[in-house]
């Protein structure tokens, strides 16, 4: 195993905050996966092995002790130590003899004679009949990944669906112009919509504004869809702030006007963080007016703001910030198996296939899952 890193396994010690969410509670592989190809060829790859035995794989094989999340639907090691699943991952490949060398950047890969040729930025070159690429996407470049696997896979024949970033903060203004930095909807939920079309709505609740912008797990599951170019016209993203809806928020106001003289900003700070409800009223121009003496328009517009609320997204924050890379290896051109169909015994497997899932160990099931079916594809052959 060549790593260009000095030790491996960085990805996994930075993910779930440092917790590693190994795996999610349940998967719907049509709804939950995105990928350019039909959804058949992603399902002959993830019908190989199921959610339940890559669970039992970790807890009896790999020898992790887990917990289940009720609230988040995610799987954690018990111990909340993503560096005790790295140690237990890398443990159990140095017990079954697997030779690792970190600090081998791999420069080139060419076939000569039945066999695959490795040279390292050292000059080294490194054979091998069988040659898996592992290499990630292009996320997080920090962790060491510059894309070099598409590019190999591109030299190689293969066609790689255009890259972009997923999983990643979206970059924008606040409401009214405010600093709202910090501040957390844990009930936010969002949708997307493209002239007048809705085009996706979030899996997940929890909105985060940033310092530049917005996040959270209703921001990134949905992320991919300011990433990838759409032609002229630009998709809007459109919030409700705490997932109630304008009937509700239509009963709320009417009875509130009965019973308080609030204004409307104190009114909506019963239920909003008192710098978004100061945020949205200054920008409808309402601070001062007493939520009783709203006119229709203007709690239709109030509502609006509260329910469907379009924030201005200026661009993402990038493959800095990505969580994982859209794109890459067209499906098309590999086996359920994970063999290249342009290459006997070349095998691809986890990001650098144009599929990834959601936040929530939907891409470390991705991960565990190629890597163990091109490992057996290969040694069934060996």
């Amino acid at each position: 195993m060549l790593e260009r890193n000095g030790s491996l396994g960085k990805k996994i010690l930075v993910s779930g905050g440092t917790r590693c969410n190994v795996l999610p509670r349940a998967v719907r592989p049509k709804a939950d996966y995105h990928t350019e190809a039909t959804f058949p060829l992603l399902h002959a790859i993830l019908k190989g092995w199921s959610l339940e035995e890559a669970r039992r794989w970790l807890t009896e094989d790999i020898g992790l002790q887990l917990k289940l999340e009720e609230d988040t639907s995610k799987w954690f090691p018990a111990d909340d130590s993503a560096r005790g699943v790295r140690d237990a991952l890398l443990h159990k490949a140095l017990s079954l003899g697997v030779d690792i060398r970190c600090g081998s950047t791999v420069q080139s890969v060419s076939s000569e004679s039945g066999h695959w040729k490795c040279m390292d930025s050292a000059g080294q070159v490194h054979e091998s009949e069988q040659l898996v690429v592992a290499t990630g996407g292009l996320s997080y470049p920090s962790l060491g990944t510059d894309g070099i696997g598409h590019r190999i896979a591109a030299q190689l024949g293969h066609r790689i669906v255009p890259t972009y970033p997923a999983l990643t903060p979206l970059a924008g203004p606040h409401p009214a112009g405010e600093v709202l930095a910090g501040l957390s909807l844990p009930e936010a939920t969002l949708t997307i919509k493209e002239q007048n079309k809705t085009l996706l709505e979030s899996k997940k609740k929890g909105f985060l504004f940033t310092h530049k912008g917005f996040s959270g797990p209703s921001v990134l599951d949905l992320s991919h869809l300011f990433s990838r170019p759409r032609g002229s016209s630009e998709p809007e993203l459109i919030v409700n702030w705490v997932s109630m809806s304008a009937q509700e928020w239509e009963v709320v106001m009417r009875e509130e006007g009965t019973r308080s003289g609030l204004n409307v900003t104190n009114f909506l700070k019963r239920l909003l963080p008192n710098r978004l409800a100061e945020a949205l009223t200054k920008e409808l121009n309402l601070q001062a007016t007493k939520q009783s003496q709203l006119t229709k328009t203007q709690r239709k517009e109030l509502i609006e703001g509260l329910t469907q609320y379009r924030l201005k997204v200026t661009g993402t924050m990038g493959y800095k910030y990505a969580e994982v890379t859209g794109g890459g290896v067209d499906l098309t051109e590999i086996t359920a198996n994970l063999q290249s169909k342009i290459h006997p015994n070349l095998y691809f497997c986890g990001e650098i296939l144009d599929v990834f899932g959601p936040v929530g160990g939907y891409n470390f099931y991705w991960a565990w899952l190629t890597g163990r079916t091109a490992g057996i594809s290969l040694s069934n052959k060996t």
